[in-house]
């Protein structure tokens, strides 16, 4: 399955460091303070995760995939909605009647 001098455990770190790169994009795209701030403790227990077990990297890549799809659903449902501040309707693409 791995290429010759690619182990498995490259592959999931590789994978890993992907996907490190897109949540970087999409913690952008959240309104809330307080979710990003919860992304950001998430991502950094687990770039903390030090294990050379390919299950354990497998399982931290599969929690990590799907930690990215609630935050791009998150993102999306942000950039949909109109945000308020002091009454006054802020939004990045629209402007409000």
């Amino acid at each position: 399955m791995a290429d010759a001098g690619i182990s498995q455990a490259d592959i999931y770190d590789e994978e890993f460091f992907n996907n490190l790169q897109l949540s970087k994009t999409l913690i952008q795209r959240i309104r809330r303070k307080k979710d990003k701030e919860i992304c950001k403790k998430w991502i950094h227990k687990l770039c903390n995760l030090k294990s050379d077990d390919v299950v354990v990297k497998k399982n931290r890549n599969a929690f990590f995939k799907y930690m990215l799809n609630m935050l791009n659903k998150q993102a999306e449902k942000d950039e949909s909605s109109p945000q308020f501040d002091n009454g006054v309707c802020i939004l990045t693409s629209k402007t409000c009647k």
